[in-house]
């Protein structure tokens, strides 16, 4: 039968329908995807932010990425719950860390369109990969999604600064400059890691807990 109008579209100039688009979640066939409570999506398009978020593992060159700095602190907080002073004040610490952290982000994103504006009358669009996928987030640390803001405003501020140092519109030491601003990034990522109370006082070496899913 199918066949049969298939032959008869053909015979009328008309093409068969296009098959309707899979909603279903591959990995679970007949089950449409479902979305965890309270998760969000993001979708960072500079290499540098990218890599802040599973940090780089081994030798002196490890990066604590913010995956690890989200389950670390989400102990923190769990520990700091139970009286624990020290891992209170390393908490405090990070969150002054991250008010820093923001003030010095954003005062670098409007130098930035400052200068740019005032050397050059050429607007390109922010920086986009083409290959970069939204990934959405689950923390259950409000320090976690302070964090996750923080290398989103860093990859804004990347992705505005590419385009123009491609085109030789922005030096190489003014870019070299905005990419640096990671530093400031990577040392909050690493506050809770170095300075958590290791195997005292109900703190375990390692969390648990699942912070993202692609």
């Amino acid at each position: 039968m199918k066949s049969i109008l298939a032959r008869l579209r053909t015979w009328f100039g008309q093409q068969p329908s296009p098959p309707a688009a899979n909603t279903t979640n591959e990995a679970a066939p007949g089950k449409p995807r479902k979305r965890p409570p309270g998760a969000a999506d993001l979708q960072l398009h500079s290499r540098d932010a990218q890599q802040l978020l599973a940090g780089r593992k081994g030798g002196r060159g490890r990066i604590v990425g913010l995956y690890a700095f989200a389950k670390e602190v989400r102990e923190l907080e769990r520990v700091a719950r139970q009286g624990n002073r020290r891992a209170r004040a390393v908490l405090d610490s990070i969150a002054a860390e991250i008010a820093d952290i923001e003030d010095i982000l954003v005062e670098a994103q409007t130098l930035l369109r400052d200068d740019l504006e005032r050397t050059t009358r050429i607007s390109f669009d922010p920086y986009r990969d083409s290959t970069a996928q939204p990934l959405q987030f689950t923390f259950r640390s409000a320090y976690a999604w302070q964090a996750l803001q923080l290398i989103a405003r860093y990859d804004d501020i990347l992705c505005l600064a590419i385009p123009y140092y491609r085109a030789g519109l922005l030096d190489k030491a003014r870019y070299r400059e905005c990419v640096q601003l990671g530093t400031h990034l990577r040392r909050l990522l690493g506050m809770a890691e170095k300075r958590a109370p290791r195997h005292r006082e109900g703190m375990p070496a390692h969390a648990d807990e699942p912070t993202v899913s692609p």
